[in-house]
């Protein structure tokens, strides 16, 4: 203050005069400067939230296109079920009409042929031989004379040249009173012997025997083991045959054909590479082959060993007791099925006719490349996998086909997986569901999310399929490492309720990629994720750079 009181009048007046100009533009600098700066920060958050919201916007609408998915997804695998399920019931209508028609005309011939002259005459052949040689009631029937050669050969010609051109597996001509075997074309064990008190008393052809002379009707008996034709099961059809005064003198007996049986039943025509259709009788044991267990589920092995040859299953019980239908099932093999079940009513006893194909084939088509449709959908819509899963829980069907592949989703495994949860949460709601991002083991640990749909079956409104899709992370990525606008230092990227990344860090890639965040257990931790988690949209100044933040369900 003393330099300024000791300065002279002029220098006084000068530094005043200096001061007065100066301060102005000094003020008007610095607004200059503020305003300046101040639009430049608008002018940045006003960039970086319409990167935001574009962003936002992208997200939402590429899970909103996801949910779409899903439904197109299963309105598509629930035509394929239609298209499948009209398919094998054709085949398992055309097969019991076939059935029918084989044993119909089986024993409209069997039934003519009784009464013809051919039977009737050789029965009074072999009647006469009976009594000359003086067969007892309880006693064998001799075959081994040079007559009965004679008879059999010439008498017999006739009756030989229809079981040739007949198909059936042998024919028979029994006593009536007794139940000597007096004739047959195969010429097994069988022949000559006394049904009534025989080895074979307790055999099929026994009860047929007895049956026909009892009712002097028509009658059939169901496939059991006959041990005249090494063990293997017989089924047989006999006829009464009467003399002229209408007095019974006989059975005409004929031993079916298995493979006359199989031959229409084992017909791949329509079954693509699982399917088949095949017959079961009351006791669930076989009566054709089937094509998926020729070790074990054919006629001769079930019988064999009756407990690895059954087929008890929910379409067998059904088809046995008088019902006819479709459903996806599990099969004896223990994998879901296709099923068209129906009954074949055979004399007094019903076998269930049934057509399956597994599921997985039914419900996934080839191209004529034999590229499988729905490895052209993931690959088309940028999918990771694409599952099928049935009620229960089984994966049966994976375009990648890893660990969780032909896995309970439910209680196996990865029942505690995001699949594993999705699965059950669309189980039990019927509804659209989605799994956040969390580490998968079968996709090497790598984190994955998925979203499900069920189909629900028309009739009882239970869950039947569940459509699930594996989320590519890549296409998320895509979305939010778009660099327009962003410059050198910015960035965009999603952040989980666990504060774990949802997409990949694009200024820190090393520790902070999805993969790394839940690998390292980074967290994305800051005021501004915890309010957009909250569901809070802003824009704030961060420590180090301006950051734009939004909440996305």
């Amino acid at each position: 203050m003393s330099l300024f009181n000791e300065m002279r009048l002029g220098t006084k007046l000068a530094l005043a005069f200096l001061i007065v100009a100066v301060l102005p533009f000094t003020i008007l600098g610095w607004f200059a400067l503020t305003k300046s700066s101040t639009a430049l920060e608008d002018q940045s958050f006003a960039q970086l939230k319409s990167i935001r919201e574009i962003k936002k916007s992208q997200i939402e609408r590429f899970f909103a296109e996801r949910k779409g998915d899903a439904g197109v997804l299963v309105e598509t695998v629930g035509s394929l079920r239609g298209e499948a399920f009209d398919r094998l019931t054709g085949l398992r209508d055309v097969r019991k009409d076939q059935i029918n028609h084989y044993f119909e005309q089986t024993f409209l011939h069997l039934s003519t042929f009784s009464r013809s002259r051919i039977v009737s005459d050789l029965f009074v052949s072999l009647r006469e031989y009976h009594h000359a040689t003086g067969v007892t009631p309880n006693g064998a029937y001799d075959v081994t004379t040079p007559e009965y050669q004679r008879i059999w050969k010439e008498d017999g010609k006739e009756v030989s040249t229809f079981w040739q051109e007949s198909g059936l597996y042998d024919i028979f001509l029994i006593c009536s009173a007794h139940g000597h075997v007096m004739y047959t074309c195969a010429k097994e064990s069988d022949l000559g012997t006394n049904l009534a008190s025989g080895p074979y008393k307790d055999s099929g052809l026994a009860k047929l025997w007895r049956e026909v002379v009892q009712s002097e009707k028509q009658s059939v008996v169901d496939f059991e083991p006959y041990a005249p034709s090494n063990g293997e099961p017989a089924c047989f059809a006999g006829y009464p045959v009467f003399d002229a005064t209408g007095t019974l003198i006989g059975v005409l007996a004929a031993q079916m054909s298995l493979d006359e049986i199989n031959e229409t039943m084992t017909d791949r025509s329509g079954l693509g590479d699982t399917g088949e259709t095949y017959l079961v009788g009351s006791d669930f044991l076989m009566r054709s082959d089937s094509f998926r267990d020729p070790e074990n589920r054919t006629v001769l092995g079930s019988f064999s060993d009756p407990e690895s040859g059954k087929i008890e299953t929910e379409s067998t019980k059904l088809a046995l007791s008088g019902k006819e239908g479709t459903d996806v099932v599990q099969s004896y093999l223990d994998h879901p099925v296709l099923s068209a079940y129906t009954w074949v009513d055979v004399g007094d006893f019903r076998w269930a006719l049934v057509a399956e194909i597994d599921v997985a084939e039914a419900f996934c088509p080839v191209d004529n490349g034999g590229v499988p449709f729905f490895q052209k959908y993931c690959d088309l819509y940028g999918y990771y996998d694409l599952f099928l899963v049935d009620s229960s829980g089984y994966c049966f069907y994976s375009v990648a086909k890893e660990k969780d592949y032909q896995t309970n989703l439910l209680t196996g495994e990865y029942a505690g997986s995001g699949l594993g949860k999705l699965v059950k949460k669309v189980a039990e709601t019927q509804d659209f569901a989605f799994a956040d991002f969390e580490p998968y083991a079968p996709s090497n640990g790598d984190p994955a999310a998925f979203i499900g749909e069920a189909i629900v079956h028309e009739i009882d409104k239970e869950t039947e399929l569940i459509v699930a899709l594996q989320i590519s992370l890549e296409a998320i990525n895509k979305i939010m490492q778009e660099r327009e606008g962003m410059g050198v230092s910015g960035e965009s990227y999603l952040v989980g309720s666990d504060h774990r990344m949802r997409s990949d860090s694009f200024l820190d890639s090393n520790n902070y990629s999805v993969a790394a965040s839940f690998q390292k257990k980074n967290q994305a931790k800051s005021g501004m994720i915890d309010k957009a988690l909250m569901g809070e949209t802003g824009i704030e100044i961060g420590s180090d750079y301006t950051v734009g933040m939004t909440g996305v369900d």
